[in-house]
């Protein structure tokens, strides 16, 4: 049996043995964008500005900044410079425009190549107010941002918050007012229940290219809702059609219902200070309602 045949049976076993449904959070999380292959084809998705997958248009970002500046200039005093936090900063298209407004700016991302393109962007502009760091938010610790603490805004954009368990999530969100100054804001973007698929489905393309892999290759997805956990797993299986082989990657998304934030952020030691509907409103797919909490 030819060595591609033998791999691909190992493969196609490997999918059925798979115990279904998948449950969130346990047979699997988060993708590991930090595999610097992954990175990189993540990268080329954050710069494409026809998809609105991982990052947004450009225009629609320019109209995310202008909203920004006007929010914090009406709670400090102008001839302060501004102090960011960006969490997921992807390759730094917030943290970049903001500089050039003269705002000082930290990234954090677990992306290298979207890190490195970020640093490199800065150095090129002579953008020494903005600093990235390649962390694992999960990992973060606020004496690692000590000396650019604390900030007058932190955001949180696109669900990114949804991408972690909610213990996690509270967490990352306490290090966030704890980060924050006295009056500062946090620009909270949750995914919305309602724009969550609850129910199950599979799909599978045949790709020359994609996010997973350079080579031609099968993707099989896998969409489970958890009605309990209130939460959803996508499972992608990755066939390399030379060799066979298999790749599994998973992800999670946690569901919340508006008082659930409200109690999350209250836990944290902020409060809800205002509601947005979508700032542009361009692309219903690239922007969610924003919530925007204060530090007392």
């Amino acid at each position: 049996m030819p060595r591609s045949e033998s791999e691909l049976s190992k493969s196609v076993a490997q999918i059925l043995a798979a115990p279904r449904p998948a449950t969130p959070w346990r047979d699997g999380d988060k993708i590991p964008w930090n595999d610097p292959h992954l990175s990189q084809r993540l990268l080329e998705v954050h710069l494409d500005p026809a998809t609105p997958l991982a990052s947004r248009p450009p225009e629609i970002i320019t109209e995310h900044v202008t909203w920004l500046r006007t929010l914090v200039s009406g709670h400090f005093p102008e001839e302060q410079a501004p102090r960011l936090l960006d969490l997921g900063c992807g390759p730094g298209l917030y943290c970049h425009q903001l500089a050039l407004h003269g705002w000082h700016t930290v990234g954090v991302d677990f992306g290298p190549a979207s890190i490195e393109h970020a640093r490199r962007q800065a150095a090129r502009e002579g953008l020494d107010q903005c600093l990235y760091l390649e962390r694992d938010l999960k990992a973060l610790r606020q004496e690692e941002l000590a000396d650019h603490a604390p900030f007058e805004l932190v955001t949180f954009w696109f669900g990114e918050l949804n991408a972690f368990e909610p213990g996690q999530a509270q967490k990352i969100l306490a290090l966030a007012a704890a980060l924050l100054c006295p009056g500062g804001l946090l620009v909270l973007e949750p995914q919305p229940w309602d724009s969550f698929q609850q129910e199950s489905w599979t799909e599978w393309q045949a790709c020359q290219r994609s996010l997973w892999s350079d080579a031609p290759h099968l993707w099989l997805q896998e969409h489970l809702w958890d009605d309990q956990a209130r939460a959803e797993i996508i499972v992608h299986w990755v066939v390399d059609s030379q060799s066979g082989q298999i790749q599994r990657y998973a992800q999670c998304h946690q569901a919340y219902q508006r008082q659930e934030l409200d109690s999350m952020l209250a836990a944290a030691g902020l409060e809800v200070y205002r509601e947005f509907p979508p700032i542009s409103g361009k692309v219903e797919e690239a922007e969610f309602p924003l919530l925007v909490a204060r530090k007392p």
